[in-house]
């Protein structure tokens, strides 16, 4: 998916600086990005570019966002037992944006559970691995001590010494007399 990007000249209004005597544009281009809500502009050509978010507000901003407890957002998961009669309170709300977000919450509540059954899957595969791993160490503690006790190493190495050829090459020596 591409980024549409479209010029849009948003005002040419002159506003003169108060210690300044040449007059400059306020805002004269800006490109809205139409993935997300950003808005990026520039003074004018040449000029740094600068962007900030918009958001939308549904409600008058007189009032204050109320924070929703864990709860109240863990409700509108599709697995919730209230699920049926928010959808039906959205159907008569009739209202498309919060519709989505409801949709997005839903979706993002279903992803977080399944990551915590993914890492509850993992410590469980760590508890048995641990355990596992336990096992393996006390087995080859026991096997390494056995071995010390009866002086393993040092016969193997003898045995090695033992029926190693040993060839001396008398071609490869010079005479000692002339």
């Amino acid at each position: 998916m591409t980024t549409q990007m479209t010029q849009v000249s948003l005002s040419s209004q002159i506003i003169p600086h108060p210690l300044d005597t040449t007059p400059y544009t306020s805002i004269l281009t800006v490109l809205p990005q139409m993935m997300g809500q950003e808005v990026v502009g520039c003074m004018g050509r040449g000029q740094p570019w600068y962007g900030n978010s918009v958001y939308l507000v549904a409600h008058p901003p007189t009032l204050c966002a109320v924070p929703m407890t864990t709860t109240q957002v863990e409700m509108f998961h599709p697995d919730d037992s209230r699920a049926y009669t928010i959808d039906k309170a959205l159907q008569w709300l009739d209202q498309p944006c919060i519709t989505a977000e409801v949709s997005r919450l839903r979706d993002g509540l279903v992803k977080v559970w399944q990551i915590k059954m993914q890492l509850s899957d993992l410590r469980q595969q760590e508890q048995l691995l641990s355990r596992a791993l336990f096992a393996v160490d006390m087995e080859m503690d026991g096997v390494q001590r056995r071995m010390e006790q009866t002086q393993v190493l040092e016969q193997l190495s003898n045995m090695h010494i033992a029926y190693t050829p040993m060839t001396i090459a008398m071609e490869d020596r010079m005479p000692l007399t002339p």
